[in-house]
């Protein structure tokens, strides 16, 4: 049997001390951190985002989705990260799609004419991509299995997720049973 010492009158009063003295994390990765539930997200954070992408967004959609789904076992949280991650390379995608095209209209010697609409120098700085490269066929292919990998990954937490409450009640009913 375990006994546990109780703290002296001191010792209450010098962890009270060191409490007073914390003023919680200074650096923006430690503010990260420690604003994450379960312990933070760096693991996922250093695997998925490239260098200048931003952290602190990223943890913003993942606690997003873990305030929605309210994720309560190891696999759902896991479907949940797999869903933070297909986003998150959905909206890379994206901003990689309109720098490619900003790329585009804005180099020298273009052909497009500074008195013609956005809308229609944008369409043949693309005409222009799709012409030179399969820049927009490898685009649409990427942003079409990250949706198929958000879709797979939500429909899989919906099935687990019923498939646990179908445990439990046969639990239940089984306790009430013996």
């Amino acid at each position: 049997m375990l006994i546990r010492r109780i703290p002296t009158e001191k010792q209450i009063e010098a962890s009270r001390a060191n409490g007073r003295k914390s003023q919680g994390p200074k650096t923006p990765d430690g503010k990260i951190e420690s604003a994450a539930p379960n312990g933070g997200h760096r693991a996922l954070i250093n695997t998925v985002l490239l260098e200048g992408e931003a952290a602190e967004r990223f943890s913003q959609l993942l606690d997003s989705l873990h305030a929605e789904l309210l994720p309560d076992s190891p696999i759902e949280i896991q479907l949940v990260e797999s869903m933070a991650v297909a986003r998150w390379r959905q909206m890379r995608l994206w901003a990689l799609e309109k720098a490619t095209i900003v790329a585009e209209l804005a180099k020298p010697g273009s052909a497009f004419s500074n008195d013609a609409a956005p809308i229609d120098r944008t369409v043949e700085a693309c005409q222009n991509l799709v012409n030179r490269s399969k820049w927009t066929e490898h685009m649409k292919r990427d942003e079409a299995r990250d949706e198929r990998l958000y879709n797979r990954a939500m429909s899989l937490f919906h099935k687990h997720r019923a498939w646990r409450r179908e445990e439990i009640k046969k639990s239940s009913v089984s306790l009430m049973i013996d």
